[in-house]
């Protein structure tokens, strides 16, 4: 009976291994790359904001109040942004609605001249550019920009081989890519996420296809994890060549899976958890009410007289006569404020958040009350928390991992721990009142499982660098290697030159 279970796993093991071996040589080859460039490119918040021109309040003549009423939109929820668009101030509001606040006029894409963006976002003559054409669909590069479509594309000769989205609804570039970008993606993550553009462009095969190669990729490795044991001649030890079965690449495939099976099963089955397969990850979380959560009064904010000599002074003064790039509005319950992104050079963004009072601008918004933070989540969960506790340092869930965007996850921050049957914790920035995080039973499964697995991130074994880096890059090396024997092997059975020894 045992010698038809090995009979059977080899079989199997040896034409799944002919289906799936280049799939996984190509995972652990890109994984080199893609964990020191990131994803595909994009453009970053911080990115965005370093392009745009500083902000003239000075030009500044519409209210708020004012804007809000030309966009059509008087009791509009959420705040918006003051802004630059086509180098003047402009309220934005949500669904790409623009309101020029020097003039109180409405935004017409017709005004955009793309070609002019782009030459003032890179500073280059506006003979260097060509235009490509317009992106109806997504192309390789704007694979996750489906919703800003449709895009101009040019070509710029400014020998870094740059191509330029602009999109016209927003009057600003949507994305830059340089040829070093687009090459690291091609041998990083497009290999990796299997993100070829005829592909990924149908989300649902693509995401089946990546679900099922890899879970078939997963049996397939415990399959040789299993035969690993099966076949070693027990009965030959303590002399160890000979207990080791098979001879040549067969030999050394099999070592190198003694070495590094565990580590590839674990790789492939964290890489399938990270498509959220069979909805698993569909938890009942404590529902809250963001409406009722997020209520505030916009009195103060509608109050502001921006064109108002001594309103601009105030807030100049309090960036301490910084470059403002962006002001955003923002309200908890009673208490409101401005977020300004000012130009900051000893920033790793290249700007920095100063959040004022709008009453007495130029006055530093303070923290939130934790009782006013509270009263605004049991309205919105309708239940008491478990705990509540305030975090000056991350803990293991709530944590940033990603540096490109803009400055990391805030710190202190409010943990509100619910006895909800998810075991739902809500993380509260509580200088905003936003949520800023919320995980629950399954969402911390996940974290181990995928994080934890896939990326190594444990904790400060993560954050100990290089130790990590060496110890991923030689666990990569191994899979490398195991794959690569593989799919040689693979190759061998194909073309009727079995390997000596299978």
């Amino acid at each position: 009976m045992l010698q038809v279970i090995k009979r059977a796993l080899v079989v199997a093991h040896r034409y799944l291994g002919i289906a799936l071996a280049l799939f996984f040589l190509l995972w652990f080859v890109s994984g080199f790359v893609i964990i020191y460039t990131g994803g595909m490119p994009r453009q970053t918040e911080a990115e965005r904001l370093r392009h745009l021109p500083p902000l003239d309040l000075s030009a500044v003549n519409v209210t708020l109040q004012q804007a809000r009423a030309i966009a059509g939109s008087p009791s509009l929820p959420e705040y918006p942004r003051l802004t630059s668009i086509l180098a003047r101030p402009a309220y934005a509001f949500a669904a790409d609605r623009f309101v020029f606040a020097d003039t109180g006029a409405l935004f017409d894409p017709v005004l955009v001249n793309s070609q002019q963006i782009v030459a003032s976002y890179l500073g280059v003559d506006s003979a260097q550019i060509v235009r490509v054409g317009s992106v109806e669909t997504p192309d390789q590069w704007t694979l996750q920009l489906s919703q800003a479509l449709p895009l101009n594309k040019y070509r710029v000769a400014d020998g870094r081989g740059s191509e330029v989205y602009v999109s016209r609804a927003r009057a600003q570039v949507v994305l830059h890519t340089t040829r070093t970008d687009r090459g690291l993606a091609w041998v990083g993550a497009i290999p990796h996420w299997l993100y070829f553009q005829p592909l990924r462009a149908n989300s649902s095969l693509w995401a089946d296809v990546v679900i099922w190669s890899s879970a078939i990729g997963t049996i397939m490795a415990v399959m040789g994890l299993a035969l690993l044991f099966l076949q070693f001649r027990w009965r030959r030890l303590p002399r160890l060549r000979q207990a080791i079965p098979h001879r040549g690449l067969m030999r050394w495939h099999y070592l190198t899976g003694v070495l590094f099976g565990c580590v590839t099963i674990t790789w492939v089955f964290s890489g399938l958890l990270s498509m959220g397969p069979f909805s698993w990850l569909q938890g009942d979380a404590l529902a809250l009410d963001r409406a009722r959560y997020a209520q505030a009064n916009t009195a103060a904010l509608e109050g502001i007289d921006f064109p108002s000599a001594s309103a601009t002074t105030a807030i100049e003064e309090a960036v301490a006569g910084a470059a403002i790039k962006e002001i955003t509005f923002g309200g908890f319950g009673l208490e409101s404020w401005l977020e300004l992104a000012v130009a900051d050079a000893d920033s790793h963004w290249q700007h920095s958040l100063v959040y004022i009072d709008p009453g007495t601008a130029g006055t530093a918004h303070e923290l939130l009350s934790q009782d006013a933070i509270m009263a605004r989540m049991h309205a919105a969960t309708g239940r008491e928390p478990e705990s509540v506790a305030i975090l000056g340092a991350y803990d293991s869930y709530y944590y940033d991992r990603e540096t490109g965007d803009g400055p990391v996850r805030p710190l202190p921050v409010l943990r509100v721990e619910y006895a909800d049957p998810a075991r739902t914790v809500f993380y509260v920035d509580p200088l905003t009142g936003d949520i800023v995080y919320r995980s629950h039973q399954r969402s911390r499964l996940y974290r181990w499982l995928y994080n934890g697995l896939h990326s190594l991130d444990f904790g400060a074994f993560y954050r100990a660098r290089p130790l990590w880096d060496v110890v991923t890059l030689f666990l990569l090396s191994g899979g490398t290697v195991l794959t690569l024997l593989g799919t040689v092997l693979a190759w061998r059975r194909l073309s009727g030159r079995h390997a000596p020894g299978r």
